[in-house]
């Protein structure tokens, strides 16, 4: 199942932005000034340039709305969407949310993880990052891309949040950074091909963390181990594994260690 967001959803965003309501205000002046010239008599020789002004506007303001780029230009809504086989549990589906690395997608990322995600039980969303640099920063809005995302599929399906957070390279680290500055909201983490140092909120030292590298991965691997260990130091509960025969990617072993630690997380809830 792949969801896109709403035209709907997306005119409303657009129109909850100052520039927005800017641009939509000059157009309504406009056509109601060259309305008024028709109605006092004047050609209606316009008509036609009116209809494709008219026509070009919405179209670009649904458009923008979906993509990012007339609300804050990294934020986006779009995502896919794999939903198990079968009747959710009784509290809800537990919820992988897996983000892409740099020029990376949403569809590609379901497309890897969705089999190991279908076969363990879990409910998987894969954000697509709609911005010219194609990978998730951190504050330029993503939180609360977030925060719809999550929204828009509590509406059809029933969710046993928190979330279980992964990403690879520039997703990982956005998975390192969200999991370390809002840890209510991820019940564990699976970092993947990243190496960065971030600040963290102390119950951030609660949530259950796994990072993976491949042992291929020349830019990342030499920094990996001293991270870990200051991690550890500072009393993170993080397990850490090294592909031998992996690079910048999610391999298959990756994968399967990665659910394995979500699954230990989940079965220890009550």
């Amino acid at each position: 199942m792949v969801q896109t967001c709403p035209t709907s959803k997306a005119l409303g965003e657009f129109l909850r932005y100052k520039e927005a309501r800017w641009l939509v205000d000059l157009l309504r002046a406009w056509l109601a000034e060259h309305d008024n010239r028709i109605r006092m008599g004047g050609t209606r020789s316009n008509q036609r340039m009116r209809n494709w002004i008219l026509g070009g506007a919405i179209a670009s303001l649904l458009v923008t709305g979906c993509q990012g780029n007339a609300v804050p230009p990294t934020v986006s809504v779009d995502y896919d969407l794999r939903v198990p086989e079968g009747v959710a549990p009784a509290a809800g589906w537990p919820v992988i949310v897996a983000v892409h690395g740099l020029r990376g997608n949403g569809p590609e990322t379901c497309d890897t993880w969705a089999e190991i995600a279908g076969r363990e039980g879990y409910l998987l969303i894969c954000p697509s990052f709609n911005s010219e640099d194609k990978y998730w920063q951190f504050n330029h809005g993503e939180v609360e891309a977030f925060d719809t995302i999550l929204s828009e599929v509590a509406a059809t399906q029933g969710l046993d949040l928190p979330i279980y957070l992964t990403g690879i390279s520039a997703g990982g680290r956005f998975t390192h950074r969200y999991t370390f500055n809002y840890p209510e909201r991820v019940r564990a983490a699976a970092v993947v091909a990243d190496a960065s140092d971030q600040d963290y909120e102390p119950a951030a030292l609660a949530v259950p963390l796994f990072w993976a590298m491949g042992a291929k991965d020349e830019d990342f691997i030499p920094r990996l181990q001293p991270l870990m260990e200051d991690l550890e130091a500072k009393g993170f509960q993080v397990e850490w594994y090294v592909d031998p025969e992996a690079g910048h990617a999610w391999s298959p072993e990756i994968l399967e260690r990665a659910m394995a630690a979500f699954n230990r997380t989940r079965n220890l809830l009550p």
